[in-house]
């Protein structure tokens, strides 16, 4: 059965820390934003929509991707993806508390890493973040998209704990 955690907030990012490698932005119209948003029937959690204008769609920390609003609403499916890639639905699993059957198939992915995590927001409270550790475990906040990518970056669970904050531009999304 999988963990369930509530996230500890300890620091607190800001997009000022985050350091580009270049330029360029990708997928950062704010009217993606917007649309998208109207498609999903639910808002972006806070700090989506600022981190996505100021930087686009790309990967935070050598870790992390961020999807673009086009890419979050045409991978609408994506948390079904994730039960069919595993063997056993472990987010799903009575007693998790952090996600229920009937509340995981509303959540929307956002962001994964490259160790198979995904960050995901609920359509029905979109300041309720998870993060699906690959081996099972589950993490929220209400505290923010960037405290999730925060999380997700200096926890340790997912990944070798460092606030790496280089974000890299990227336009194959």
């Amino acid at each position: 059965m999988g963990r369930a955690s509530q996230i500890a907030r300890t620091v607190e990012m800001i997009l000022d820390d985050i350091q580009p490698t270049s330029a360029a932005r990708y997928h950062n119209n704010p009217l993606d934003v917007d649309l998208v948003e109207f498609a999903l029937g639910t808002r972006f959690p806070t700090g989506y929509r600022d981190f996505i204008t100021r930087f686009g769609a790309g990967i935070l920390g050598g870790r992390l991707r961020i999807y673009p609003p086009r890419k979050v609403l045409h991978n609408d499916d994506a948390v079904l993806e994730l039960v069919e890639q595993s063997e056993k639905p472990w987010f799903w699993q009575p007693g998790a508390g952090l996600l229920t059957t009937v509340r995981g198939v509303e959540t929307v992915v956002i962001a994964d890493s490259v160790a198979s995590d995904a960050i995901l927001f609920s359509r029905w409270s979109p300041e309720r973040l998870f993060v699906l550790h690959h081996d099972g475990a589950v993490y929220a906040t209400t505290d923010g998209f960037l405290s999730a990518l925060e999380w997700a970056l200096t926890s340790g669970p997912l990944m070798a704990a460092g606030r790496e904050l280089i974000f890299e531009p990227r336009s194959e999304f």
